[in-house]
Parts: C-alpha cells; sequence; structure tokens
C-alpha cells in the first residue's frame, strides 16, 4: 500500500513539473529572462542593472582550430553585440571574439559573427548582449553555428 502512495506522489510531481528535461531550452539569460514565446521564437527582458545582458547558448561539438558562422535573427528595440568565448578542456578562458554594436529594428534582422578558433578550444559560449545599462526587450530565434569551409 505504501508503495502505491509513494508511486502515486511521485507521478503528480512528475506531471506537475513545468517542464520535462527534453523540452528545456538551450538559452540562458545573462541578467535576463529568456521565454519562449512561440515554437522556435525566444523574447529577452533585459533586468537593466548592468550593461551586456542577454543571452548564452553554448553549442556542443566545436572543434579547435576551426572557423566559425555564429548567425541569429534578432527584432527589438536598443542595441545589441554578438561574443563568442573561447575555453579549453580544463574550462580555461582562451580568448573572445567581439562584433561591432549592432542596432535592433522591427523587423527580423540577421546577424553573424566569424569566428577563428584557438587550436585548443574545447567549448564556446555564444551570447547576444545588450550595449547600455537599460531594460529592454529583444526577440531572437533561428539561432546557429555552422563551420565555414
Amino acid at each position: 500500500m505504501k508503495i502505491k502512495l509513494w508511486l502515486s506522489i511521485a507521478l503528480f510531481f512528475i506531471l506537475i513539473s513545468p517542464a520535462s528535461a527534453a523540452e528545456k531550452s538551450p538559452f540562458f539569460g545573462v541578467s535576463a529572462t529568456v521565454v519562449q514565446v512561440e515554437e522556435g521564437t525566444f523574447e529577452v527582458t533585459t533586468k537593466g542593472e548592468e550593461e551586456s545582458e542577454g543571452f548564452v547558448f553554448s553549442p556542443e561539438g566545436v572543434k579547435g582550430g576551426e572557423t566559425i558562422l555564429f548567425e541569429v535573427q534578432v527584432k527589438g528595440e536598443g542595441a545589441v553585440y554578438l561574443l563568442v568565448d573561447e575555453t579549453n578542456a580544463r574550462g580555461t578562458f582562451l580568448a573572445e571574439t567581439v562584433s561591432p554594436v549592432i542596432g535592433l529594428h522591427d523587423p527580423w534582422r540577421t546577424i553573424q559573427l566569424e569566428v577563428e578558433l584557438q587550436d585548443t578550444t574545447s567549448q564556446i559560449d555564444a551570447m547576444v548582449l545588450t550595449n547600455k545599462q537599460e531594460k529592454t526587450k529583444f526577440m531572437f530565434r533561428n539561432v546557429k553555428i555552422s563551420t565555414k569551409e
């Protein structure tokens, strides 16, 4: 009887959990909230406490020595920049590549940053961040990290 009760309680908590592990977003806020507003489209709301607020994405499978292209579609108000941080297998910071500041607009706009990775890079953090300390909202979709030939 106790086993059935415990199984029922466990099932209840699984069913009411907000999202399963398979549905978790690969995007994390940097002093901001990231919310999926429709399939594949996300809204970022910054706190406005400091500059460089936005979101980060850490793709798997990057290889050192390659040239990659970080690409994303954005729209909103204000301005952002792209940033890619590189670390080695031990988590030691190696390099940082930053784009110029890019003004946001209402129609979707594709922005990109080409990065030549260090030979010992094993992980990257790709970010879209604000350039000023201000509360802002912007949307993004179609985040891609591709290898340039």
